[in-house]
């Protein structure tokens, strides 16, 4: 069976739904390494072979058969299967999804798959782990505190990095934090661009659950344009619609986008981080968060603070569309949305009710024109079909700048 399973020719490879009926145990199998892999990891031999990967060939069958594994296949239903992958075999089985994604980085099947079993497994191959002897903290303290970590400086290669260690607070809601951590962080690695922060790896220092990622020196967006008032707010702003269309484009929505998420780099080039971690930040901070994270209010979209108790919220391209808006208040001000209202509530009643912060007149010497502010209104506009895509805001601020 596992020969044919191989087999050069794909129409004669093992069907997932053929294969149950082979298991000699009709309740339990247990699959380790190959045999879970339908047509994919035989040429791969899950060690030195790695770089004879015929890339184009596995998606189809390594997406399959991985499903048919994490009892996703409708078959396990119909005969009360129960599959389960050893350590080892889930090891050996992300080392070739990281084999794979390096030459099909954003491929929609395999990126899936491989995040899926991340977070199932809680684990990342091992090009993502940076041990801790390898990595070390300076000083004694963090050097900042967000939403749902502390952030360290590090000496990582001979370099300073960042360490953003997740706190999580609810113990029952570790296990869930750290399947969601590792499911997301998988994706971020992939990205390549001068907008988005690089992300080194993950570490189990000075937290259980830590990103390393490139240490920028100049801090976030809001900080540095109260510290220079000269720069370039325009750039700044096509900057970060630049990162976010590498994250829309490949059908990654942000989910948490405002001025403490982006940073500016030795450059003076503004880029992305924590993308994808809304869901951490609900699960992993003190303060009530059903309508989005916590400490983000001010940059959530209304249709997110409608949502029922029975519904879950859900961040879209829209909903960062929104925050966008409100992070324009950031850059031309200095200030937060809605600054002079210190309670988040208050915010969320006049989100609702469709107001909006007010135009910083003093900003227009900053390029804050006529035609940038209908842009802004319209990207906050209260219907999220209204909101334009993020490549409309890139063609009218290359026209300006």
């Amino acid at each position: 069976m596992l020969e044919d399973c191989w087999n050069e020719d794909p129409e004669l490879r093992w069907e997932a739904r053929c294969m149950c009926h082979r298991f000699s145990n009709p309740t339990t199998a247990r699959v380790q390494g190959m045999p879970c892999v339908i047509g994919a990891l035989r040429p791969v031999g899950f060690s030195v072979q790695l770089d004879h990967l015929q890339v184009d060939d596995c998606p189809k069958y390594l997406a399959k058969s991985l499903g048919f594994a994490l009892k996703e296949h409708p078959i396990h239903k119909q005969h009360n299967l129960n599959f389960e992958i050893q350590k080892e075999g889930v090891e050996a089985l992300l080392e070739v999804f990281d084999k794979v994604l390096e030459y099909r980085p954003f491929d929609p099947l395999i990126s899936k798959q491989f995040r899926q079993l991340c977070g199932r497994s809680e684990l990342v191959p091992a090009s993502y782990f940076i041990s801790r002897e390898r990595i070390s903290t300076v000083g004694e303290h963090p050097v900042a505190s967000g939403g749902f970590g502390d952030v360290w400086k590090g000496i990582y290669e001979g370099r300073h990095v960042a360490i953003k260690a997740l706190r999580v607070y609810k113990r029952d809601d570790m296990r869930k934090v750290k399947r969601i951590f590792y499911k997301e962080v998988t994706m971020w690695k992939r990205f390549s661009h001068p907008n988005i922060v690089p992300f080194l790896g993950v570490t189990d220092a000075p937290a259980p659950l830590s990103m390393v990622l490139q240490w920028m020196s100049n801090g976030d967006i809001r900080h540095y344009v109260r510290r220079h008032l000269e720069a370039d707010r325009l750039q700044l702003m096509l900057d970060i619609c630049h990162g976010l269309q590498v994250l829309h484009t490949h059908n990654v929505v942000h989910g948490d986008l405002k001025g403490a998420n982006i940073l500016i780099n030795n450059s003076g080039w503004a880029c992305l981080i924590d993308f994808g971690l809304s869901s951490i930040a609900s699960l992993s901070c003190t303060e009530s968060s059903a309508h989005g994270p916590c400490g983000s209010f001010r940059w959530t979209a209304p249709e997110l603070m409608r949502i029922t108790e029975s519904q879950h919220a859900r961040p879209t391209k829209e909903s960062d569309i929104y925050a966008l808006a409100m992070v324009a208040i950031e850059v031309f001000t200095g200030l937060i949305p809605f600054e002079s209202c210190k309670a988040d509530p208050a915010v969320m009643l006049k989100v609702i009710n469709g107001e909006r912060p007010a135009r910083p007149t003093e900003a227009a010497k900053l390029g804050l024109t006529d035609d940038l502010w209908d842009l802004i209104q319209s990207a906050w506009a209260q219907d999220a079909q209204h909101r334009p895509p993020v490549e409309t805001i890139i063609d009218f601020l290359l026209r300006v700048t």
